[in-house]
């Protein structure tokens, strides 16, 4: 490629902790480590404030870009962004990298003007698609969804998980709260609609009740906007009798690596995942994971744990009550956990999008 070549990526917004964020950041990192000028530019109106030492304004973007330089848009709602992306000149490779949109369906009687955005998001989807000279998925459920919609060039290119190595020590407050010897589950994500939580609190009902009595859930992550979900996953703890279940809400990076050392399941019932990132990260703290079949996320988990097709309550309490006892079946899956992130090292991802963006790179 060229030195100096142009690589600028786009995004709707941006904030720390974010898995957009934080996959554009390692690709501004890894094209810059090729020679490439490269800037991650995001609508500051949606960009939280300690993310905007890591972005920069799209208002400051360059309009007079030479022939032959990339624009990777990052696409998953929809963005007045959409418009300008489609708007820039011929002579310029526009790339859409499709992260999935989440059906409005399961935030219209929650948030209903989130619900519209989304809408929008796939309305954009129908015009971006044809449009865009290439696009690239984090996943092949993400490819699939943009040559359905009308791309006609796709390859995919996987999230980067974040070593343990160089994750900050656990915080120590949380340790001290829950090292008690229970049994620890643990989902790590948006608390949304989409996830299922309540699907996750019902089968951790039965494994409490008949597997191992001492034990807990752990469901963290932000439920900004998203309060009213919150409360009825709280009305059915009550309802179900049902002590230990702790909703975290945000929390530092400190704190997230204590909630992983803590536990020992990672269990996702999520019904629309384009990648789910906390998969992998959950892999990397050696813990089992147990996930439904649903989107991307069996092809995320690969053979790196234990998928199941059937949302049977009892049965998940018991399959975790073997994945949790110690012995063969937990190390075995240990191993294969640290044997599928060999799929998503960086080295691995960079060959990867080295060969997806081969053809518009200038020798």
């Amino acid at each position: 490629m060229r030195k100096g070549q142009i690589i600028h990526q786009w995004a709707a917004g941006a904030s720390t902790g974010d898995a957009i964020t934080s996959y554009s950041l390692a690709l501004r990192s890894m094209f810059r480590g090729w020679g490439c000028e490269s800037e991650f530019f995001s609508d500051y109106r949606h960009v939280s404030f300690d993310a905007r030492r890591d972005c920069r304004d799209i208002r400051a973007f360059p309009e007079d870009l030479p022939r032959g330089s990339i624009v990777i848009y990052h696409f998953s709602i929809g963005s007045e962004l959409t418009a300008r992306f489609l708007s820039l000149p011929p002579d310029i490779t526009r790339v859409v990298c499709y992260h999935n949109i989440t059906p409005a369906r399961y935030v219209r009687s929650l948030r209903p003007p989130m619900a519209k955005v989304l809408d929008e998001g796939r309305r954009q989807l129908a015009l971006l698609a044809p449009a865009a000279d290439f696009a690239i998925g984090d996943s092949t459920y993400n490819c699939d969804e943009m040559r359905e919609a009308g791309c006609p060039k796709t390859a995919r290119v996987p999230l980067m998980w974040k070593r343990p190595d160089i994750t900050p020590p656990p915080d120590p407050a949380v340790l001290a709260s829950y090292s008690d010897g229970a049994v620890n589950w643990i989902f790590v994500g948006r608390v949304a609609p989409n996830k299922k939580l309540e699907d996750v609190i019902r089968s951790f009902y039965y494994f409490r009740k008949t597997v191992h009595p001492h034990s807990r859930l752990f469901l963290v992550g932000s439920f900004a906007g998203m309060e009213r979900y919150v409360s009825s996953l709280r009305a059915l703890t009550v309802e179900l009798d049902l002590p230990g279940v702790i909703l975290t809400g945000h929390v530092t990076s400190s704190q997230l690596v204590a909630y992983y050392r803590l536990a020992d399941l990672f269990v996702c019932m999520s019904e629309h995942e384009g990648f789910c990132l906390p998969l992998l990260e959950a892999m990397s703290f050696d813990i089992p994971v147990l996930a439904y079949n649903a989107a991307a996320v069996p092809e995320t988990v690969g053979d790196g744990g234990v998928i199941f097709g059937s949302k049977e309550h009892p049965m998940v309490a018991e399959t975790a009550g073997v994945m949790t006892a110690p012995g063969e079946t937990r190390e075995r899956l240990v191993a294969a956990g640290r044997e599928r992130l060999r799929a998503f090292d960086e080295s691995a991802v960079e060959m990867m999008m080295r060969e997806a963006l081969g053809p518009y790179l200038e020798a």
